[in-house]
């Protein structure tokens, strides 16, 4: 008996998600930046990538952000009761940021086995937003990498698109 309580403590059966809130408007680190900076325990951190399911348990949408060395970074939205999967190559630094002043609650579990969860989704700057300020008139059309054509780079980027091709998107 004792063997087996010693193996579960070595070789825990099932990874556990680990729970945390964020309130005020703040950001949090959850992993990468190094012990007692670090909100969550990603057990997997040494190795070349690993993959972190977020959960949303709450009730308002949060974003996540990952940062890398070079200070490249990707984010997501997630809405209330969804999930997402990101994955985490070492060195990574990934971050939850409250985008209002209501409570986030989140729950986030750590893998390195590809299979075990989804593929990730697409980052934010793919997902177009309303227009609201200045652009140029020029015509210089060029295709978003949410394959819609923009009137040229001004306008794709008010649109929240940061990602583009030059030229019209071809038809499909």
């Amino acid at each position: 008996m004792k063997k087996l309580i010693l193996l579960l403590l070595i070789f825990p059966i099932a990874s556990i998600g680990q729970t945390f809130e964020i309130t005020n408007g703040q950001s949090m680190c959850m992993v990468g930046k190094g012990k007692g900076q670090d909100a969550t325990i990603n057990t997997y951190a040494d190795e070349d990538y690993s993959y972190a399911l977020i959960e949303n348990i709450g009730l308002v949408e949060f974003q996540i952000r990952v940062e890398s060395t070079t200070k490249d970074f990707k984010q997501f939205l997630l809405k209330p009761s969804n999930k997402t999967v990101i994955k985490l190559y070492r060195n990574n630094i990934l971050y939850i940021d409250a985008l209002t002043f209501e409570k986030v609650e989140a729950s986030i579990e750590y893998s390195n086995d590809e299979n075990k969860f989804p593929p990730p989704p697409a980052p934010i700057e793919c997902i177009a937003v309303e227009c609201n300020g200045p652009t140029t008139r020029k015509l210089a059309p060029v295709c978003g990498c949410n394959g819609v054509t923009y009137a040229n780079p001004s306008v794709a980027k008010c649109h929240g698109i940061k990602k583009y091709k030059w030229g019209k998107c071809e038809d499909k």
